[in-house]
């Protein structure tokens, strides 16, 4: 007989709990997966409305609770109720979001997305040039690239979020780190261009 995972019985005990309205069910879910949609809600649509939409996406996940059926895992369901939010509010606003912190990518993330050649930047400035650039990605990029780098879902539970198929999340992710490289490197160029020395400014 075949041994289930701890982890999905685990999850599968809190879904009955969450259909049966526990108050104290929900408090966990808030508590394991608010810092996740909190970041999905930040590079989506900027730290001003981010809270807000969190705050949303579970008051969304409570109301819509007995009709969740575990076609997919409690975090990929939450983070798609996230992204559907944040892509309304973008509509809405007719803004992309322009305030986007890419604080807890780590610089090996970030180099990932560079080209393979030797490029000295300094700590101080990875941050802004990162955020800059990514700021200027339409959402759908910006989206699969937190995702995927941040928040580590794989290619199939992305599909799920998106509703894309796992061929075009392949696609977009290319797409967006390509995009990401190239509006890094222009920002370096042009503070080269301008004297700003990246070896120095360490």
């Amino acid at each position: 007989m075949k041994r289930q995972d701890s982890g999905a019985l685990d999850e599968a005990d809190l879904i009955r709990r969450l259909q049966r309205q526990e108050e104290r069910a929900f408090e966990e879910v808030i508590a394991k997966y608010k810092s996740e949609i909190y970041w999905i809600a930040l590079r989506m649509v900027g730290a001003e409305d981010a809270e807000d939409i969190t705050q949303e996406v579970f008051l969304r996940a409570y109301q819509a609770m007995p009709l969740f059926r575990g076609e997919a895992s409690l975090r990929t369901w939450l983070s798609k109720i996230a992204y559907n939010l944040c892509i309304s509010f973008i509509r809405r606003k007719g803004r992309r979001g322009e305030h986007v912190s890419l604080d807890e990518l780590s610089n090996e993330h970030i180099f990932h997305l560079l080209p393979k050649k030797e490029i000295n930047i300094a700590e101080g400035l990875v941050s802004g040039v990162i955020e800059k650039a990514m700021a200027r990605l339409p959402a759908r990029y910006r989206a699969i690239l937190t995702l995927y780098y941040t928040e580590g879902l794989r290619y199939h539970e992305i599909a799920e979020v998106m509703r894309i198929p796992i061929g075009t999340v392949k696609t977009h992710l290319h797409r967006a780190r390509l995009m990401l490289r190239d509006g890094v490197l222009e920002a370096v160029e042009k503070l080269d261009h301008y004297g700003i020395n990246w070896e120095e400014s360490k």
